[in-house]
């Protein structure tokens, strides 16, 4: 239970320093000219998977050795990932960080981890457009 409990800790600590790396710089906050930065596609796929593998470690489901080959099989599927020819407008980073955020949230950790609206691509990611 104790090694469940830093695990968790582990993600959340993970979680908010993501949010503080990828917020928005100083002087982007509350602009007025309408425009959003459109997300990366490889970097999103990867973030993705690698926080569905650190959930699945937080649950107890697989070593840290398995969660660290699970994130590097994660790497090499998103190799070259792509948002669909459909997909337009592209989604926004905006969008793309409260999916990563959703599955950083504690919380949520019993949550099935390709169930979160927040990271559906075709109903919620590409559906909202670039902002």
């Amino acid at each position: 239970m104790r090694d469940c409990t830093r695990t968790l800790r582990n993600v959340g600590l993970a979680a908010v320093l993501f949010l503080f790396l990828a917020g928005p710089a100083p002087g982007s906050v509350g602009g007025c000219d309408g425009s959003s930065s459109l997300a990366d596609p490889v970097e999103f796929c990867e973030l993705r998977e690698a926080w569905i593998c650190a959930r699945q470690r937080a649950r107890g489901e697989m070593t840290p050795e398995e969660e660290q080959s699970c994130v590097d099989r994660g790497v090499v599927m998103c190799e070259g990932f792509n948002w669909s020819p459909d997909c337009v407008p592209q989604p926004a980073q905006i969008l793309v960080d409260a999916c990563i955020e959703a599955l950083g949230d504690p919380g949520r950790l019993s949550q099935d981890d390709r169930t979160f609206p927040e990271c559906d691509i075709s109903a919620t990611l590409c559906a909202a457009g670039g902002g």
